[in-house]
């Protein structure tokens, strides 16, 4: 039989595992990221370079004809760090957003990339690795709430999103805001690629249409991966769990 103390030791360790696991996972991405920065230098903050009309035509087509989806507590397995959070929180978020499928974007995420390697590298400083795709509509005339709301995301460090608008970013259609920082303006196809997790930052709703966006997660690395394929989890998921999966060819779950 057990003693008090020790089944209060096994309670304490259950209750405070997800906790412990997130840490050592901060660890990791932290002491990657320093391998990084040695081998390639540090990452701009924020930069941004506008897409031509003919890439930015077929990631609005492969858009427009991507399946609507909710956003809920699903994962596409072991391999990624997915969101935690409450069904109310879920069922606001789809009061506001009408989300994609952005595995159905794959292709035109895969070419985008390999046309804009350059401009991407120049500010990420390093090789990286595309480790979600994510897309959603913002509904107009709603609260500040999720996306829309200041925040910043918590990745561990070595991310960077790459936010691909499909409407111009102005006060008409909406756009991107961040904390101490002119308002960004722009065309459509802007590609605004920054630190979500030390960037204070948030979506701008428009008044009058929705705000399609399609959202990239980068990860720097120490040198190109083995695939430069996109690894893609689910709407739910962040990033990898771990720095190393973002160097692998495949990884389990990964959706194609």
């Amino acid at each position: 039989m057990q003693t008090f103390t020790q089944r209060a030791k096994d309670s304490l360790a259950r209750r405070t595992q997800p906790i412990r696991a997130q840490l050592t996972r901060s660890w990791i991405f932290l002491g990657h990221e320093c391998l990084v920065v040695i081998r390639n230098g540090r990452r701009s903050e924020i930069g941004s370079f506008v897409i031509s009309d003919a890439i930015l035509a077929q990631i609005t087509q492969a858009y427009e004809l991507s399946t609507v989806i909710e956003a809920e507590p699903a994962t596409a397995g072991p391999s990624w760090n997915s969101a935690d959070l409450t069904a109310p929180v879920y069922a606001k978020l789809n009061a506001h957003h009408v989300f994609r499928d952005g595995v159905e974007l794959l292709a035109q995420i895969a070419h985008f990339a390999e046309v804009y390697d350059q401009q991407i590298r120049g500010i990420i400083k390093s090789p990286y690795r595309i480790v979600n795709i994510r897309a959603w509509s913002t509904l107009p005339d709603r609260e500040d709430f999720g996306p829309t709301a200041w925040h910043t995301d918590g990745f561990g460090l070595g991310h960077m999103k790459a936010m691909i608008y499909l409407q111009p970013l102005d006060t008409e259609h909406g756009g991107i805001a961040i904390l101490g920082r002119d308002l960004i303006n722009g065309s459509a196809g802007t590609c605004v690629i920054f630190d979500n997790s030390s960037l204070r930052h948030r979506g701008l709703a428009s008044s009058t249409t929705d705000r399609p966006v399609i959202e990239v997660t980068l990860q720097r690395l120490m040198k190109p991966p083995a695939s430069k394929a996109p690894l893609v989890g689910t709407n739910n998921d962040r990033h990898m769990k771990r720095p190393t999966y973002a160097y692998k060819a495949e990884v389990p779950g990964m959706r194609t």
